[in-house]
């Protein structure tokens, strides 16, 4: 009896950390996400903050959002090629996810990606008003 009790209590422990890490990643998450999206270019100390707050977010979290907003942090900072990479990488493991077809469109690597990306938006997302 007594053996039971201290497994379950050792279950419920591990419980309550999983619950509070996962608290804190969605507090990070929702952190860095607000400070990527503020108007007006991010300061290396600052961009420097959400990338750390993502890396904590990532932590045991398969969610696609912290690469999307990886994604946008290195636009935020001029690294094209590395956002192109990150969006592609959510786009391949989850091909319904509008967003990161979304980001594709936004700055593609060459003409042909661009439409890709554009057609692909369009057919997950048909409310959305034509470009142009």
């Amino acid at each position: 009896m007594r053996l039971l009790r201290a497994a379950v209590a050792v279950l419920a422990l591990v419980v309550c950390a999983w619950f509070a890490l996962g608290a804190r990643q969605a507090h990070e998450l929702s952190a860095a996400g607000n400070l990527i999206t503020t108007p007006g270019a991010l300061t290396r100390p600052q961009a420097a903050h959400a990338e750390a707050m993502l890396r904590a977010a990532a932590t045991l979290n398969p969610d696609s959002q912290v690469d999307v907003l990886r994604g946008r942090l290195a636009l935020t900072q001029g690294q094209r090629a590395r956002a192109t990479n990150l969006f592609t990488r959510v786009a391949e493991r989850e091909p319904m996810n509008v967003v990161a077809w979304y980001w594709l469109a936004q700055d593609p690597q060459s003409y042909g990606a661009w439409l890709v990306a554009l057609a692909r938006v369009a057919q997950l997302e048909p409310r959305l008003p034509a470009p142009g």
